[in-house]
């Protein structure tokens, strides 16, 4: 591994990242870290290896959303033009299926992406002569440049936010979470927020043994039972649906009690009536919250993808969601789809989108 001393930063960094996906934990990387960081600190390789890490997080989410008909990635290598600068994927979206475009004037959009991550709900601004390079480079090959922004709301959402270059300069060359309904991350992705139609009362059982599932809580034991109750309804889950809590523990859910006797629990918790998740948002969530074979939680998107391409992992798509949804409000409905914006100003970015193109 001597070699490695040689190569660029970036090289180093692509390395250390895909190190990164092998290790089994976060101190057998920091040794990788200190050794081959070169003149980069060590927390400044660490930094910008989880945001290589965190490009991935954009390809798993177009995956699982099922928007793109191909996504490439794009190596960063020499650039003839030094006024050039490579963007990180190349993707072809499909919007046969929006829910924003009924008249279907868009369906499909090629574009060159630049992926953008914060913790923060907002990304810093990004210079004019930097954003001119990825731009030429796109206007090169006659192909519109989208920016995708990765923000933090909070430690359980995060939202990803895709703006066309004319929006990402409207909005001072950055992402918020007030971009959301004026960009066309929405209308891409088919996204949209679920929102409870009322208070949903969940009452979860638990016990010492996997009697029903392996499902675990931390803190309670093995999720043997589920009840989902409003005023005028109750839902059991049994072993075939049980896999459907999943969709709950997507939204915030309000503690409300909690009973033991022996070795059972039972807890009971609320989902407020109003509460809307983005299911963009709530995918990559449950997509994260499922245990891998090694009974880990994956540690990134990198290693989930990683270890779907080797077949030791699957992932949870857009279908699943829509299943779930089917069956909360087989009776009476429980959740609702709230749209992301207005009809009007949707058919504007639709139409701004065919003109640039």
């Amino acid at each position: 591994m001597e070699g490695i001393e040689a190569l660029s930063t970036i090289e180093r960094l692509k390395i250390l990242k895909s190190i990164s996906i092998g290790c089994t934990s976060q101190s057998d990387f920091e040794e990788y870290l200190e050794k081959y960081s070169g003149e980069l600190s060590t927390d400044e390789a660490r930094r910008r290896v989880d945001g290589l890490l965190l490009e991935d997080e954009f390809l798993l989410l177009c995956k699982i959303m099922r928007c793109c008909d191909s996504i490439s990635g794009l190596e960063q290598g020499l650039s003839i033009q030094n006024h050039y600068k490579t963007p990180d994927y190349l993707a072809s979206f499909n919007l046969h299926n929006s829910i924003y475009d009924s008249k279907r004037k868009l369906k499909k959009l090629n574009a060159f992406v630049e992926v953008k991550t914060t913790n923060n709900i907002e990304t810093k601004k990004i210079g004019a002569g930097f954003l001119k390079k990825y731009s030429a480079y796109a206007e090169n090959f006659g192909v519109p440049l989208l920016i995708a922004s990765r923000l933090k709301l909070n430690e359980q959402q995060q939202w990803w936010i895709l703006q066309t270059q004319a929006q990402f300069e409207s909005y001072g060359r950055k992402a918020s979470v007030g971009s959301l309904s004026n960009c066309i991350s929405h209308i891409a992705f088919n996204d949209y927020f679920i929102t409870a139609t009322q208070d949903v009362y969940v009452d979860l059982s638990f016990s010492s043994s996997p009697n029903e599932s392996n499902i675990i809580d931390p803190l309670n034991g093995y999720l043997n039972c589920v009840h989902v109750r409003t005023e005028n309804l109750s839902i059991k889950l049994d072993k075939k649906t049980l896999a459907f809590n999943l969709f709950l523990d997507c939204f915030a859910q309000e503690k409300v009690s909690t009973e033991k006797k022996g070795n059972a629990v039972t807890e009971t918790r609320v989902i407020r009536f109003m509460q809307g998740q983005l299911l963009s948002d709530m995918l990559l969530r449950a997509n994260f919250s499922v245990l891998d074979s090694s009974g880990l939680k994956y540690s990134s998107a990198s290693r989930l993808l990683a270890l779907v391409e080797s077949g030791k992992a699957s992932i949870l798509y857009r279908e699943y969601f829509e299943k779930s949804l089917d069956f909360f409000n087989t009776n009476e409905m429980l959740f609702m789809i709230t749209k992301v914006g207005d009809d009007v100003s949707n058919n504007k970015i639709i139409s701004s989108v065919i003109n640039e193109g």
